[in-house]
């Protein structure tokens, strides 16, 4: 039997705080803003995904010889613009992978230079 849309919507939130707190440590947790069943973390200038068991991929950055985006310090001029999920351009996803397989993702909140 199925999981139910509740309880779909519960393991995903679940999974990707875990990945928040594993990848940015619990501080980040603390200033992460809930939408939806994603999770924002809201960026100054340059951020860095730290190494961990998990395949890391920033939708719209790329680097020659990498299979995984983490432990790189990344400024959102790095990532192609058209890859924004806003029209702002300021939210970019991080999706991650574990064991081949589709983890979870976050979004990131690049903040505006008065912010």
């Amino acid at each position: 039997m199925g999981l139910s849309e509740r309880n779909r919507a519960s393991l995903i939130r679940r999974r990707e705080v875990e990945l928040l707190e594993i990848l940015f440590g619990k501080a980040a947790l603390a200033s992460a803003a809930k939408v939806a069943t994603k999770i924002a973390i809201d960026v100054k200038n340059d951020f860095k995904i730290l190494k961990s068991d998990f395949r890391v991929n920033i939708i719209g950055f790329s680097k020659d010889g990498l299979d995984s985006e983490d432990n790189i310090l990344i400024k959102k001029s790095d990532i192609q613009e058209n890859y924004s999920i806003d029209n702002n351009e300021t939210k970019y996803r991080a999706e991650f992978y574990k064991d081949g397989k589709f983890y979870g993702m976050i979004v990131l909140n690049f903040l505006k230079d008065n912010q």
